[in-house]
């Protein structure tokens, strides 16, 4: 395998994981884990982090801050 290659395979990888991050942070963690919408899917109350704070959701985590459990998620 030559170098060049392998240096591209990692930027895609890197601009992969850019991407993903970026989709997480807009809808994905509101899908995920904001208020329900039907019982079966979260709804968009949450897109782009707006009111995720620093103050724990008593939903999931009494102690855990807002923005620390969608880090870590």
């Amino acid at each position: 395998m030559r170098r060049k290659n392998v240096l591209s395979v990692l930027m895609q990888c890197f601009l992969i994981m850019c991407l993903i991050s970026i989709q997480w942070v807009l809808f994905g963690y509101t899908l995920s884990f904001g208020p329900d919408f039907g019982g079966w899917i979260g709804s968009l109350d949450w897109f782009g982090l707006k009111g995720v704070g620093l103050e724990p959701f008593a939903g999931y985590a009494g102690t855990i801050p807002d923005q620390a459990f969608m880090i870590f998620r």
